[in-house]
C-alpha cells in the first residue's frame, strides 16, 4: 500500500511538472522541502498554486533562495551529504558543495547581498561559510556547539543567529565573520529548531519541536515572549519557520500529508493550517518566504566589488572582514570598520619579517612599515585611527598589498603604526628603528655558510667512524635471526579478534542514530518520543540504502 501511495505521488509530481512547468513565480512565494517525496515545492502566495520546482532530491532538509540569480538552494542529508541549487524554473541543477561522508548539513541560508552561503552541520558540530558557487570554504565555529540546527542571517546589520538543540539547548548569535559570539536564549528550551529574523522589524522568531511553541524576541534576546504554545503533544512537532510582513509560516511533522501552519506574526492569532489534499503523503521540513516588497535588498560593506577582498568578504556591524578560506596559504585576514578604519591583519605566511609597501589610491589600500596615520573619509564623516602591528624580524622582506577598500572610501596616508599578527603565534612587539635589524641581518648572512660547513664536516666524520667500526664476532656476540626458520624460539600465532576470526571494518557511525524517532500510528499521525537523541532517526532509513556518489 505504501509503495502504491509513493508511486501515486511521483506520478502526480510528474504530471504537475509536465503540465504546470511554466507556473513558477519569482516573487511572493514560499519554498518548501519535502523529505518524504524528495521534492522542492513552490507555493504562489497570490494565486495559491503549488508548483514542483525540482523532484530529483534525496532527503532535502533546509532551503533558501537567492533573488538576484533566482536560484533555490537546499541541503541533502544522505551518505554523501551535499548542498545543491537549481533555477527557480527547475533548470540547471548542480551540486554546490560536497561534505565529508556522514555529515548532516541541517541548515543552509543565502546572503544574497554579500553573495555568501552559510550552513550548520550537526554531526561534527560546525558552522561554515562559502561563496555561492561553493568556493572559498571556511569553518567559522568548531567549538561550543552540540547540535547546531538552523540559522538566520541579517547581512545589513552583520549578525548571524542559530539554534542548538544539544544537551544544553540554546540560541546564539555572532558577527557574520565569527566574532563577538553571544547567547540569545538558553532557558525554557528543549528542541529549538527553525529560526528566522525579521530584518525590517528587528525581531527574532524561532520554534521549539518538543514544546510545539513559537517564540519571538529582540535580536539580543530581550523582550522574549511566546506567540503560540501547544505544549508537548504527539500530534505536533514544529520544525521550520519563516516570516514576512504579516505572517509566520512553519512546518509541522505531526502532519502526514502536504500541510503547513500560518499565523499572525504580532500575536500568533488566526492560526490556520494550509493543506494540499491532492498530494496524498508528504513531509515538509524547511520553509523559506520571499516578498520583494518586504525583503529589501539593501547593502553592506561587502555588496560592492566583494568589499575589495580577494577571497571572502564577511559583513559585520559597521564594517567587514576580508577572511581567508581554509587551506589557503599566504592569505592575509583584515578587518575594516567604517566608523574608525581599523585594520587588524592576520597572516598565514611562515615569513616573519614583513615590510608592507604600497601606494595609496582610491581602489587599493597601502601602508608602509614606517610610521603613518590613515585618514578615511566616508560620506561627510572623517576619522583617523592608529593601527599597531607586531611581528618578528628576519632577513627576509615581504611586500604585501592590503585588499582594496570599496570605491566609497578614499584613504589618505600620512603616518602609520601597523600591527601584523602571525596566525598561531604569540604577538611580539617590534621596538626601535628599522636600522636596528641591520646587525642581525649581517650576522645571519655570515653565520649561514659557516653552519653549513660545520654540518658537512660532522657528517663526514660520522660516516668515516662507522666505516672503521669492525663487524661483530659471531663467536662472542649473539645476533638474533629475523627468519623464523633460524629463530631461537617459536613464533607466536597472530592475535585473533574477540570473535576468533578476522572482522572486516565498516562504517558503523550511523548505528549511533536511534531508529525509533517517528512511528506511524493508526490515526495516520506521527508519534514523537521525548528523548533528545532521536531527532534524526529518519536518516537511518535513508543513509545506508541511498548511496549517492
Amino acid at each position: 500500500m505504501n509503495s502504491l501511495k509513493k508511486f501515486g505521488v511521483l506520478l502526480l509530481v510528474y504530471l504537475l511538472s509536465s503540465s504546470v512547468h511554466s507556473g513558477y513565480v519569482t516573487d511572493d512565494f514560499l519554498i518548501f522541502t519535502d523529505t518524504k517525496n524528495g521534492v522542492i515545492w513552490q507555493l504562489d502566495l497570490i494565486l495559491r498554486n503549488i508548483h514542483p520546482v525540482f523532484s530529483q532530491c534525496n532527503n532535502p532538509i533546509s532551503t533558501s533562495y537567492d533573488p538576484i540569480e533566482q536560484r533555490v538552494y537546499w541541503s541533502e542529508v544522505v551518505t554523501f551529504a551535499k548542498i545543491r541549487r537549481v533555477n527557480v524554473d527547475g533548470t540547471a541543477p548542480e551540486i554546490v558543495f560536497n561534505f565529508t561522508i556522514g555529515s548532516i548539513p541541517d541548515g543552509v541560508t543565502v546572503d544574497h547581498i554579500s553573495r555568501l552561503l552559510y550552513y550548520t552541520e550537526n554531526r561534527y558540530d560546525t558552522i561554515g561559510v562559502m561563496r555561492l558557487d561553493g568556493s572559498h570554504h571556511k569553518i567559522l565555529f568548531r567549538t561550543g556547539l552540540d547540535r547546531p540546527r538552523a540559522l538566520a542571517l541579517d547581512p545589513i546589520n552583520g549578525w548571524m543567529y542559530w539554534t542548538d538543540w544539544g544537551t544544553e539547548a540554546k540560541i546564539e548569535r555572532a558577527h557574520m565573520d565569527g566574532e563577538n559570539r553571544q547567547t540569545v536564549a538558553d532557558t525554557d528550551l528543549s528542541r529549538p529548531n527553525g529560526i528566522d529574523i525579521d530584518i525590517p522589524e528587528q525581531k527574532l522568531y524561532w520554534c521549539d519541536g518538543n514544546y510545539s511553541k513559537i517564540e519571538v524576541s529582540d535580536p539580543d534576546g530581550s523582550n522574549r515572549r511566546s506567540l503560540i504554545e501547544a505544549g508537548y503533544t504527539v500530534s505536533r512537532y514544529y520544525f521550520g519557520i519563516a516570516v514576512d510582513d504579516l505572517h509566520i509560516y512553519f512546518t509541522d511533522w505531526g502532519f502526514a500529508s502536504w500541510a503547513f501552519r500560518r499565523a499572525n506574526k504580532l500575536d500568533g492569532s488566526n492560526s490556520t493550517v494550509r493543506v494540499a489534499r491532492f498530494i496524498p503523503t508528504a513531509k515538509l521540513t524547511g520553509v523559506h518566504v520571499y516578498r520583494s516588497s518586504y525583503h529589501l535588498s539593501g547593502s553592506n560593506d561587502c555588496s560592492v566589488n566583494n568589499g575589495g577582498c580577494p577571497y571572502l568578504c564577511l559583513p559585520k556591524p559597521n564594517g567587514r572582514t576580508c577572511a581567508c578560506p581554509d587551506r589557503v596559504s599566504g592569505c592575509i585576514m583584515t578587518t575594516y570598520s567604517t566608523t574608525s578604519t581599523t585594520a587588524v591583519v592576520t597572516t598565514k605566511s611562515t615569513t616573519t619579517s614583513t615590510t608592507i609597501a604600497t601606494t595609496p589610491t582610491t581602489t587599493s589600500t597601502t601602508a608602509s612599515a614606517t610610521s603613518t596615520t590613515p585618514t578615511t573619509t566616508t560620506g561627510t564623516s572623517t576619522s583617523s585611527t592608529q593601527v599597531s602591528t607586531s611581528n618578528k624580524i628576519s632577513s627576509t622582506s615581504l611586500a604585501t598589498t592590503v585588499p582594496a577598500l570599496p570605491p566609497t572610501v578614499t584613504p589618505t596616508f600620512t603616518s602609520t603604526k601597523v600591527t601584523t599578527t602571525e596566525k598561531g603565534a604569540i604577538n611580539d612587539e617590534v621596538k626601535g628603528e628599522d636600522s636596528a635589524s641591520i646587525p642581525m641581518v649581517i650576522g645571519v648572512a655570515v653565520a649561514t655558510p659557516l653552519v653549513t660547513v660545520i654540518l658537512v664536516v660532522v657528517i663526514i666524520i660520522v660516516f668515516l667512524k662507522r666505516r672503521r667500526t669492525p663487524p661483530p664476532d659471531p663467536q662472542t656476540s649473539h645476533v638474533p635471526h629475523l627468519n623464523r626458520a633460524f629463530s631461537d624460539r617459536p613464533v607466536p600465532p597472530p592475535p585473533k579478534s574477540p570473535k576468533g576470526q578476522l572482522r572486516l571494518s565498516t562504517d558503523s557511525d550511523y548505528d549511533l542514530i536511534p531508529g525509533d524517532y517517528l512511528t506511524l500510528t493508526a490515526d495516520n499521525t506521527y508519534e514523537v518520543p521525548s528523548t533528545q537523541e532521536n531527532q534524526y532517526a529518519d536518516y537511518v532509513g535513508i543513509l545506508p540504502q541511498n548511496i549517492d556518489v
